[in-house]
């Protein structure tokens, strides 16, 4: 009798061992199942039998999984159509869940950002560099409604882009919030904007010493006019003259230039010979050089003569740069203008032997209203914009314009032109 009751004991103590070891098991494939948010593979059917609610745990957990996978194929595809429609605007669009993470970045954000790619999961600091934008980053995710604003990304030691950022939460398909952010890049506005004051400061500041000058004169011919002798009379009308001169000069310089950086300036070009011009133009300087003791020398050996010119303009072109050498070559005895033929180019130079120009100033000398030597520039009359009107007309022939000079060693200007191949 306890023989039988011990050998029933031990067959159930086994089945219970059995089955606490099939339980154990089933538990750990359900634990690897849910981090792998995979559905539980129920092969263990007589554990469902013994223990039904271990088998409603199971179909509850690929349910959750079945349903979690429908929404993750739900966000994925409203994801996708975004990004379809996103990646074809110009404009920068960043989408963060509420952790700081990037669901999606279209091209033109990770270009702009200055990331090859903004992947998503990625966390918002390493894609985005600088404080002031992540900190309205982050007050847009904690809900806090900011109105657009502008930010500056240093991309490098000197390079500097300029962003406007406006963010707003949105509504995803499952309830969820995402937060949208638009990106502009205003470089280039703020670059222009930041050309535009320094035009004016320079305009303002060119204008007002002619304009200084002319008023002090002005005013000492009608405060004085009784006690001042004739000669000091007729040395302020003088000078009153030559500052209103100026200013003419500089006001016809400007509204030059004006309509030359016009988008509806155009150029009446006809054909024409730019061996003509040059000569004709030489002739003009050629008793101003030789009274200074400046030989002045044509070297004109280009293949094509005959190119698509607006002679009025090059005529300007050419009266600049030889204006030019007269005012600045400082010590120069001779001025050539040459011609050659490259390829389907015409090349054409004006060098002088006077002192040259500093190397570090060679890069700027197109720039409106820079000058090398500021205050004999002023003396010798000229504007600061002789050479800018130069590289404007040359671009408008399709051309360029550049410059080679040192310090005691003369200076040559040149200049391309398009020309037929023969």
């Amino acid at each position: 009798m306890w023989e039988f009751l011990a050998f029933i004991s031990l067959i159930a103590a086994l089945a219970l061992a059995w089955r606490l070891v099939v339980l154990r098991r089933t538990l750990r494939d359900l634990a690897d199942a849910a981090e792998a948010r995979a559905p539980f593979l129920m092969g263990h059917t007589g554990i469902f039998r013994q223990s039904p609610a271990l088998a409603r745990l199971l179909r509850a957990h690929n349910d959750l999984v079945a349903q979690h996978a429908h929404a993750s194929r739900q966000e994925q595809g409203y994801l996708a159509q975004i990004e379809a429609t996103l990646g074809n605007i110009t404009e920068a669009v960043l989408i963060l869940n509420a952790d700081q993470r990037v669901l999606l970045a279209n091209a033109a954000a990770a270009e702009l950002l200055g990331a090859e790619k903004v992947a998503p999961g990625q966390r918002l600091e390493s894609a985005v560099r600088g404080g002031p934008l992540l900190d309205y980053i982050y007050r847009t995710l904690r809900g806090e409604r900011l109105p657009r604003a502008e930010f500056s990304l240093h991309r490098g030691r000197d390079q500097t882009r300029w962003i406007e950022l406006s963010g707003a939460p949105v509504a995803a398909p499952d309830g969820s919030s995402l937060y949208l952010f638009v990106l502009h890049d205003i470089t280039r506005l703020k670059n222009l904007e930041n050309v535009r004051k320094e035009f004016v400061a320079n305009v303002s500041h060119e204008l007002r010493t002619p304009v200084t000058i002319i008023k002090g004169f002005a005013d000492m011919l009608v405060e004085d006019d009784a006690r001042l002798p004739p000669q000091d009379r007729l040395r302020f009308l003088e000078k009153i003259r030559r500052n209103t001169e100026r200013l003419a000069a500089l006001v016809d310089d400007l509204l030059t230039l004006s309509r030359l950086e016009s988008d509806q300036q155009r150029l009446d070009a006809k054909p024409q010979s730019l061996r003509a011009l040059i000569e004709e133009e030489a002739a003009e300087f050629h008793d101003r050089f030789r009274a200074a003791g400046v030989t002045l020398e044509l070297d004109l050996r280009h293949a094509s003569d005959i190119l698509p010119l607006d002679a009025l303009k090059m005529s300007q072109v050419f009266h600049n740069l030889l204006d030019n050498c007269f005012r600045y070559a400082k010590g120069f005895t001779r001025v050539r203008i040459l011609t050659r033929q490259e390829d389907d180019l015409v090349r054409v130079t004006i060098e002088d032997n006077g002192c040259g120009i500093p190397v570090a100033d060679v890069p700027h000398v197109f720039e409106r209203f820079y000058r090398v030597d500021k205050g004999r520039s002023r003396e010798s009359g000229g504007t600061g914009l002789g050479l800018s009107i130069v590289k404007h007309i040359i671009q408008l022939h399709d051309g360029a314009v550049a410059c080679e000079s040192e310090e005691k060693s003369g200076t040559r200007m040149h200049f391309t032109l398009p020309a037929p191949m023969l």
